[in-house]
């Protein structure tokens, strides 16, 4: 504080002995002139005015009678500690990606044609596979595999063994079937629009009808065999039937 006063009065002084003039007519200033000393004045009353909280800048308390300079305030740090930097490093690296899961393999419940598809009068018999290399319903619809493939063709008949006719809807089931094929080869059923269709089919069954449906698989051209015949179906869950002819 006592230097401040120091300081204003010098430059009150100036001003005065500038104005003045020792007893002489007052000198005029010159506009630069004018301009310089209320820029020095200003700037001495800014900076060692310990009470301005706003202005050109906020003035810190000079340390007194200690001969030593002005102690800056250090801006606040944003480094992290050493410690919990390690620690958020490692966390960063042992956490999962987000949207990332891994399944265990998909469990398949054994089940047979009957306790999937069958229902009150209605019952599926396994009729058998054949290899192909084309497909015809009638003399009207014909199918053929890709190139380097053939058609494995199973046949399943649904009969209507009660004394009413019975609703036949595995459309609105859309069922996802499967093959393995003598314990190494499998491949997905095809999509067709052939009536027989057995994951389409959607009819009535009079008494003692039998509706021959089929499931179609594409297949290497190369397999001379069918030795084995599993399905791996998916509809309200995942079912394993073994197929065997009765």
């Amino acid at each position: 504080m006592r230097r401040t006063r120091v300081q204003m009065t010098i430059a009150a002084m100036m001003a005065a002995a500038l104005m003045s003039g020792c007893g002489e007519e007052p000198y005029e200033l010159t506009e630069n002139e004018q301009k310089l000393i209320a820029n020095y004045s200003a700037h001495i009353v800014t900076k060692y005015n310990t009470y301005q909280n706003e202005g050109l800048s906020v003035v810190q308390t000079p340390v007194e009678e200690t001969g030593t300079a002005e102690t800056e305030v250090p801006e606040e740090s944003t480094q992290i500690p050493a410690a919990e930097a390690t620690e958020t490093v490692q966390q960063e690296q042992t956490a999962e990606p987000e949207g990332t899961e891994t399944s265990a393999e998909t469990a398949y419940t054994p089940a047979t044609l009957d306790e999937l598809f069958g229902g009150q009068n209605i019952v599926l018999t396994y009729a058998g596979a054949e290899l192909t290399d084309s497909y015809m319903e009638g003399s009207y619809y014909a199918l053929y595999p890709d190139a380097g493939r053939q058609y494995l063709v199973l046949r399943i008949d649904v009969a209507n063994t009660g004394t009413e006719s019975a609703e036949v809807d595995y459309l609105s089931v859309m069922p996802q079937f499967q093959v393995l094929l003598n314990g190494d080869i499998t491949s997905p059923s095809e999509q067709t629009v052939l009536p027989g269709d057995f994951s389409a089919l959607d009819l009535t069954l009079q008494v003692g009808e039998t509706e021959e449906a089929v499931l179609l698989f594409q297949i290497p051209a190369d397999v001379e065999t069918v030795e084995g015949v599993e399905l791996f179906v998916t509809t309200d869950g995942n079912y394993q039937i073994v197929l065997e002819n009765n």
